[in-house]
């Protein structure tokens, strides 16, 4: 016979009223309902209502591995500094991996995910091709030191998390289960009830690889935003999208210096000017892993993408330039531009937002001053730069 629980003893307090620190519905709704309660930021324990939802959800996601062959096995949390230094993410992955010593001294950390771990464990237990393909999965806690936890659940710190890894001779075995675990996940989100959801083209980050989908689900209060095209199936997270820009119909003009006082934001230049910000170009100052100054030159309506420009730099975070080091180079901040500059002694990266374009407004090195007629084809000749796509696709 089935032990029945009366509502009356169930542990877990249930309030009418939303509590005061919660603004996203789903963390009032759970903490209302008795599911969870927060330890700390990003930390929270599970009420017997709350926990008996994950091991349903677990259910799931167990029943559609193992249905595709994938056999279940644990790794442990801590795992220690020697096997994440062989494949160099103990020095690459930033200040989310959580690192410490035991008493012995020794360095540890909690695993985040478990491609180190997992390859060391096929290192004792595979012998042969003929074992291949494989897959084996873990369900089990998290620790990612995040810096911004919220909204309850949405993004939390530690967290149950469904990891499988698979082993192969050729990519295509490896496209083939690659495809089949594509399936088996949208049938979890099918079955837990999420049915606005999306697969898209992503970054894979610190996993590094070729290709990476990411499952989103469409919701107002997300983490993430990603673009789709309306006249074609193309989709991509924002961190990654790339896009074509329209065809400028720019005369060609030579470059004029133009006194622009206290214009040192792109809306003000346009206004002083009375020129679209999309003839505009602005300079956008970082400094690489070497502390080197890197100078990012982008449309002055787009947005410098900070993904797109880690991605490129190979670099863990963007750090800003400060006004000294930007200054050293001869340029000047807020009426800066590669105009004039010793592209050599600092790195010079040119938006593809501009390729092809003239009679650009950039700034003259010089305070209160800029330029009209800058010509990408005539005016970088003979500085040191690359091409790259380091902007945000803008709407449309």
């Amino acid at each position: 016979g089935r032990t029945l629980m009366r509502m009356s003893s169930l542990l877990g307090k249930r309030t009418k009223e939303a509590p005061k620190d919660a603004q996203v519905i789903s963390h009032q709704l759970l903490l209302r309902g008795g599911y969870a309660r927060q330890v700390s930021a990003g930390l929270f324990s599970l009420l017997p209502l709350g926990l008996k939802v994950i091991k349903n959800i677990e259910a799931i996601v167990r029943e559609e591995m193992n249905r595709e062959g994938s056999q279940e096995v644990l790794m442990p949390v801590v795992l220690p500094r020697e096997l994440w230094e062989e494949s160099g993410r103990y020095e690459t992955v930033g200040s989310e991996l959580l690192r410490f010593k035991d008493r012995n001294q020794k360095d540890f950390l909690l695993g985040m995910t478990h491609e180190e771990a997992v390859v060391h464990l096929a290192r004792s237990e595979v012998f042969s091709y003929k074992q291949l393909p494989f897959t084996v999965y873990q369900v089990q806690t998290k620790f990612r030191d995040e810096p911004r936890s919220r909204g309850g659940l949405i993004r939390v710190r530690e967290f149950t998390m469904k990891d499988a890894y698979s082993f192969h001779e050729n990519n295509e075995c490896l496209e083939k289960t690659y495809n089949a675990m594509h399936k088996a996940y949208e049938r979890i989100f099918e079955r837990v009830g999420l049915k606005k959801f999306i697969s898209v083209a992503s970054d894979a980050g610190m996993m590094g690889g070729g290709v990476s989908h990411e499952f989103m689900a469409v919701t107002e209060i997300g983490e993430d935003s990603f673009l789709i095209c309306q006249k074609c199936d193309y989709k991509a997270n924002r961190e990654v999208a790339t896009c074509t820009y329209p065809h400028f119909e720019d005369a060609s003009t030579a470059l004029t210096k133009v006194a622009t006082p206290n214009a040192q934001s792109i809306e003000d230049v346009s206004q002083l000017l009375n020129v679209p910000e999309t003839q505009t170009a602005k300079a956008f100052f970082c400094v690489n892993e070497e502390k080197e100054l890197v100078l990012a030159v982008v449309r002055g309506d787009l947005e410098v993408n900070e993904a797109k420009l880690k991605t490129h730099l190979k670099m863990k975070e963007v750090v800003m330039a400060d006004d000294e080091i930007i200054k050293k180079h001869g340029m000047v901040p807020g009426f800066a531009s590669c105009v004039g500059t010793d592209s050599q002694s600092y790195t010079l990266l040119i938006d593809k937002s501009l390729e092809g374009r003239s009679d650009l407004v950039v700034g003259a090195n010089e305070i209160d001053y800029h330029l009209t007629g800058f010509d990408t084809a005539r005016d970088l000749d003979g500085l040191d730069f690359e091409w790259v796509d380091v902007t945000s696709v803008p709407d449309g």
